[in-house]
């Protein structure tokens, strides 16, 4: 709210008379640090004054929930108990109310990746290991709540993303378990998955697993097999000789999967 009202004059964040203002040629400049500030129940009043945003109440109604909890921390002893759910909730809220859809994953992952020490270690790890903070948040509020908050439709089937599946698993040999990629758009006929995470957009397979137990159907072939015939490429989970024959992995259990070309 204070850089919205900021874009009129940051002398509107000022409390007390505006002869005090130095803005006549004859004043003295003057510290901004060495004014009172606008209280934070004032501050509502005067950015509803400047802006161009119509009057909300679910905003208003936020802002007040989080004043008085902000007070109760810093002026007395409040037996009000925070959790973290509350404090992600409020968070996510915040950003939707005034920077929009995407607006807080967009300035998590933008301050992290923007570190001058990030990539120090391996960058694509880093990244696929990233998603840790959307399960995280995830847990906190639910996935219909955390679905208000994405341009991305959350309330679909989610799939590993084949990207940071690849990455995690030849960077540090170990399973990957955030799901974060969804089709787009989320239909039957859907061709490609894109990732909330590492915001890749990967094309997909429709075709059943081969593997007992899994009923996914959105498939990752690694290796171009469009110059063979469709009809010629069979679908199986047994592991050819060569290992370089390797062509994919199921995006719902993960599991190798090798398309046969078969003479016909």
């Amino acid at each position: 709210m204070k850089a919205s009202v900021s874009l009129v004059t940051p002398l509107l964040l000022i409390e007390g008379k505006r002869s005090d203002w130095p803005v006549l040629p004859k004043q003295r400049d003057k510290e901004f640090n060495d004014f009172y500030t606008t209280p934070s129940e004032a501050l509502l009043y005067t950015f509803y004054a400047t802006t161009k945003k119509d009057v909300d109440e679910a905003l208003i109604s936020h802002i007040e929930e989080i004043r008085k909890v902000r007070n109760q921390i810093v002026h007395g002893i409040s037996r009000t108990r925070l959790n973290p759910k509350f404090l992600v909730d409020k968070i996510l809220d915040t950003y939707l109310f005034f920077k929009g859809k995407d607006a807080w994953w967009e300035a998590v992952s933008g301050f992290h990746f923007n570190h001058p020490l990030t990539g120090y270690y391996d960058l694509s790890i880093e990244t696929a290991q990233f998603a840790e903070r959307l399960d995280y948040a995830l847990n906190m509020v639910g996935k219909s709540k955390m679905a208000k908050h994405f341009a991305i439709n959350l309330r679909g089937r989610s799939y590993f993303c084949p990207k940071c599946l690849q990455d995690y698993v030849r960077g540090v040999g170990e399973d990957y378990k955030y799901a974060w990629a969804f089709l787009t758009p989320n239909s039957a006929s859907s061709t490609s998955v894109t990732c909330l995470n590492c915001g890749n957009e990967n094309k997909v397979i429709r075709q059943p697993c081969p593997y007992d137990g899994c009923k996914g159907n959105v498939l990752y072939r690694i290796e171009d097999l469009s110059k063979f015939n469709d009809a010629s490429v069979a679908l199986t989970d047994e592991a050819p000789e060569a290992m370089e024959d390797e062509h994919g992995f199921c995006l719902t259990c993960q599991e190798n999967i090798w398309w046969k070309v078969q003479e016909i």
